[in-house]
């Protein structure tokens, strides 16, 4: 697949480690700005940029500087880049660096800092997750042939015209490219990477405003400090000490008990969150939106007829109202309101209509046997799954059953096309708030949550090229549109709810701002 990496908002409510483990609540701020606070955070699986799975945004927000990235408006701004433009037609980028910002250790941040981490993520052989995201750059078909081993190292469309300019030719067209250097894939490594990794695994070493303190040590908190060699603005509180937990409960107990400073909470915990501490819940209205899946490889869910008449069986907007406190909120169409361009009230099958649903199901051969209905535990959809459940046994006279599963197991079992037996749910989280990030990831062959979709259109994948190669915002955003228009018609999903994606807070810390990325680390002030 293009790209592995999980899903953000699936990655930013799971932990993979063990049990959660807490640190001290908030310390005391130095004069001015200063002090400690705690996030909940997930195992990180690696500190690579470009093995990382999506998996430990919070943390590498903290240790790197991105070469743009977005505020909590959705407006791209730039960090480490001083300039991006392109020219023959899009196929040419030209990044410069701004100059004298350095790693943590010392070492100048340069060109080369990053043309060595991307080729180092493009290599097949080195087989890390995020390989796919740099397969538009040329030359990355040679270093991830269909068989042996590549004849280079380094991609060919990548060049150092001097220390801080960067020039990148890419196989085709890419009119979303500076969006996508906002993301993990597209950070810098640096030489002592390179030297001794199992070093730099164990002490990382980034060039962003937080720098670690000591040993990383798996399932155990990791703590970093201000970096004073930072070249952006400076962050506000001294250390952040991210807690390891493995269960979203878990944590917002935590918060609650005094324990954690800043939680990221799933769905089922929003209602409880707004009743109990409505002061300190920070929704982001994310460019993200949860769906129900089809194994379209099964012929009886490849009868349309009954995809739509499980859209129209659910009252989306009860299921908002009493279990979301209305932070998540009916879909309306397959393309969040939060990417630019987006149209609304675009999906036709979204409304509610339990009788048209019992008609167009009757009419597509009825339903025999249970429904089993396969979602990802621990990560807040059990009540999500129970109201859905409820509702198409209502309305539609089927049998539900629920089948919960770690995320990783329920993906395997997709990937191997064993999810036969009926609906599962799908989420994607987009990387940027881009029409093209949606529908490329799960609609596109080559996207990393295709085998949550399995469906892919000649027509739609062009659609979607066309707008990668357009040379305006308009001329791409209109064909994403029609991709998005020829996708509703073919109804491979059923899409639920567009996702806030919703922080909590200790009255100990005060500006936390969430985002794109979770929450802006550096703007927390500790009272």
């Amino acid at each position: 697949m293009k790209k592995a990496r999980y899903p953000l908002a699936w990655c930013a409510v799971m932990a993979v480690a063990a049990a959660g483990c807490s640190s001290a609540t908030s310390t005391p701020p130095s004069a001015g700005n200063g002090g400690t606070f705690s996030v909940a955070a997930f195992e990180p699986p690696s500190f690579i940029p470009g093995q990382n799975n999506g998996a430990a945004n919070e943390e590498l927000d903290a240790i790197y500087a991105p070469l743009t990235e977005f505020n909590p408006q959705n407006k791209l701004t730039d960090v480490q880049a001083q300039s991006v433009t392109a020219s023959d037609g899009g196929l040419l980028w030209t990044i410069t660096i701004k100059p004298g910002w350095t790693f943590q250790n010392g070492e100048p941040v340069t060109a080369q800092s990053y043309i060595n981490a991307w080729n180092a993520t493009a290599y097949g052989p080195n087989a890390w997750v995020d390989n796919g995201d740099l397969a538009d750059i040329a030359g990355y078909p040679a270093l991830n042939p269909a068989s042996g081993k590549p004849a280079t190292t380094t991609l060919s469309g990548l060049k150092a015209l001097d220390a801080t300019t960067i020039q990148v030719h890419l196989i085709r067209p890419d009119s979303q490219f500076p969006l996508e250097l906002s993301t993990t894939p597209f950070l810098p490594l640096p030489n002592a990477y390179f030297k001794n990794p199992e070093a730099w695994e164990s002490a990382p070493i980034g060039d962003g405003p937080y720098e670690v303190a000591g040993k990383w040590q798996p399932n155990k908190s990791l703590t970093v400090r201000r970096y004073p060699g930072y070249r952006g603005p400076r962050p506000n509180a001294d250390r952040i000490v991210f807690d390891v937990y493995n269960n979203l409960d878990t944590a917002y107990t935590a918060l609650q008990a005094g324990q954690l400073d800043i939680a990221f909470i799933g769905p089922g915990q929003y209602s409880e969150a707004e009743r109990d501490m409505p002061s300190d819940v920070v929704p982001f209205s994310a460019p993200s939106i949860d769906f129900l899946g089809f194994p379209l490889y099964n012929s009886y869910f490849r009868n349309k007829l009954v995809r739509e008449a499980i859209s129209l069986a659910i009252d989306r907007q009860e299921i908002s109202t009493k279990l979301f406190a209305d932070l998540d909120t009916p879909a309306t169409s397959l393309l969040p309101p939060a990417e630019a361009g987006a149209p609304a009230n675009a999906c036709p099958y979204c409304r509610y209509d339990p009788a048209r649903a019992r008609t167009l199901l009757a009419e597509g051969g009825g339903w025999k046997g249970p429904l089993v209905l396969w979602y990802p535990s621990g990560v807040g959809y059990d009540s999500e799954a129970q109201a859905i459940g409820n509702e198409l046994t209502q309305n539609l006279g089927i049998r539900v059953t629920l089948n919960a599963q770690p995320y990783t197991a329920l993906v395997a079992n997709l990937a191997g096309k064993k999810v036969t037996n009926g609906v599962f749910f799908g989420h994607w989280g987009a990387y940027f708030p881009s029409m093209q990030n949606t529908l490329a990831n799960m609609f596109l062959p080559t996207g990393a949550d295709h085998i949550e979709t399995w469906y892919s259109n000649p027509a739609v994948t062009g659609a979607i090229q066309r707008g990668n190669e357009a040379t305006s915002l308009a001329a791409a955003e209109a064909s994403y549109r029609q991709a998005e228009q020829m996708i509703t018609n073919d109804i491979p999903v059923v899409p639920l709810f567009f996702d806030s994606y919703v922080l909590v807070h200790s009255p100990a810390v005060s500006s936390v701002i969430a985002d794109v990325n979770l929450v802006e680390l550096s703007d927390v002030v500790v009272k």
